[in-house]
């Protein structure tokens, strides 16, 4: 997976414009989500909400860059997902708010699993988000 593309691809859906002026061949998608061919160099996706508006609404922007996306409802599920696809998610978007296990708590445990399993030097790009105030931890 190239980490250009990743990147171009979570600038497109954070700012929802103008993408980073970089050398590339990126090219942002429609703006109606189509259904894409799975194809193996499309980045695979982990979303993880308990908010099914927002997880629907992360998983709808996703779809125009690709197919490849597994959604949980809260983040023990997303933990379990994780390990058992382990390491084939590219890009991983978080609420910071779950049931079971919060945003942060589930960043520490994936990064604790990609090093334990240091064999694989591949490491998933995180988006960890949060609607309101964030709480006192």
């Amino acid at each position: 997976m190239n980490q250009y593309y990743l990147l171009q691809v979570l600038a497109h859906v954070i700012r929802g414009q103008e993408l980073l002026q970089q050398q590339s061949t990126f090219v942002p998608p429609p703006e109606s989500p189509v259904l894409l061919p799975v194809t193996a160099d499309q980045p695979k996706v982990l979303v993880a909400d308990d908010n099914e508006f927002c997880k629907n609404a992360v998983r709808r922007l996703m779809q125009r860059y690709t197919s490849r996306i597994t959604t949980c409802a809260d983040g023990l599920k997303a933990l379990i997902v994780f390990k058992n696809e382990f390491p084939n998610f590219d890009i991983a978007v978080l609420d910071y708010q779950m049931p079971q296990i919060d945003g942060i708590s589930l960043i520490s445990a994936m990064r604790n699993h990609e090093a334990a399993h240091g064999e694989c030097k591949k490491r998933v790009t995180i988006l960890c988000m949060i609607m309101g105030d964030i709480p006192a931890r």
